[in-house]
């Protein structure tokens, strides 16, 4: 790997100045974190390429140029490269499934695997400064197997980014991304499910109360990803991208409701509910601070305040 160098860090004016008109790709661009992404690389003036399985091609996404595919076709994704002819890349594109089922693993790995692979190969032909891959905080730790699909997948797409660094030189670096939660989140995920919860006076169903968990507001992902185009962390490099703070799903529930409404502990039961992954994992922030120069902003009560500011305004239209 190309050995570290000093960290440049920027004023928000130099920001805009570095974004206006780069060419930005990125993919999975109608999911939660990537329309967020999208429309900060848009109002800092950046060219973004969004691609979408589901977009109309050549429809317009956060002001850039949405390209529709299966990029697991590696086809489709060449032919999207040479069209958008990136500087930075993002793939945030991948299935989130799970369960410990075997009807997972065929989609798992054309969503999450081959996607990622093609990306690598379009990227190693056309060439671009920066391809930053989103990587899973569920990934087990060195020596441990994978436990579901979803996770061997993620594990393989990681050791094929890796691959693609060392053995042909494409500039690739993997964001773990802990639990993001944030405006515009699916209501059934862990945030917005407690939040809605407390906003309706209906007491949450968790499954794990007592599981602890990384979350980390999607406003300090975004900055977290934008900082990783062009700080000189070695190619194949993996940078965690969370809070630092673990807290237990049961605390999580009961700052929501005191958010809402004012009221403590909120006893939540146990059973079915949210549909969130995570593990007990805590990220390195420190570490990422380090190689980056980026620093989580948002506390999780700020975080969980802004969350329901938009879900509120979801709620009373």
């Amino acid at each position: 790997m190309r050995p570290l160098i000093g960290i440049a860090r920027t004023s928000p004016a130099d920001d805009r100045v570095i974004w206006r008109g780069r060419k930005v790709l990125v993919t999975g661009a109608t999911g939660f974190i990537g329309n967020h992404l999208c429309q900060a690389l848009a109002s800092r003036g950046a060219a973004v390429h969004a691609v979408a399985r589901s977009a109309a091609p050549g429809s317009s996404l956060a002001g850039g140029v949405t390209h529709a595919g299966d990029l697991a076709d590696v086809h489709i994704a060449r032919a999207v490269f040479e069209a958008s002819r990136p500087e930075v890349v993002y793939h945030l594109a991948g299935a989130v499934a799970t369960a410990v089922d075997p009807e997972l693993v065929q989609p798992t790995l054309r969503s999450n695997l081959l996607t990622t692979v093609s990306l690598l190969e379009a990227a190693r032909e056309t060439g671009c400064g920066r391809v930053v891959v989103a990587a899973s905080a569920d990934e087990p730790r060195p020596g441990e197997p994978p436990r579901t699909p979803y996770a061997a997948s993620r594990v393989a797409s990681s050791l094929y980014t890796r691959m693609y660094c060392e053995a042909f030189g494409v500039p690739a670096v993997l964001a773990r991304i802990f639990l993001a939660y944030g405006p515009g989140q699916n209501r059934s995920r862990l945030v917005p499910y407690v939040l809605r919860c407390a906003f309706r006076g209906e007491l949450p169903a968790l499954r794990c109360p007592e599981r602890r968990c990384d979350l980390v507001f999607v406003n300090d992902v975004v900055s977290a990803l934008l900082a990783l185009a062009d700080c000189p962390v070695a190619a194949g490099a993996a940078v965690d991208v969370g809070s630092g703070e673990a807290v237990a799903v049961r605390d999580v529930a009961a700052l929501a409701f005191r958010v809402v409404s004012g009221h403590g502990e909120t006893g939540p039961s146990s059973g079915a509910c949210s549909d969130d992954s995570g593990g007990d994992g805590v990220a390195d922030t420190g570490r990422t601070a380090a190689l980056t120069g980026w620093q989580p902003r948002w506390s999780l009560r700020e975080g969980l305040e802004a969350t329901f500011s938009w879900l509120r305004s979801v709620e009373e239209t």
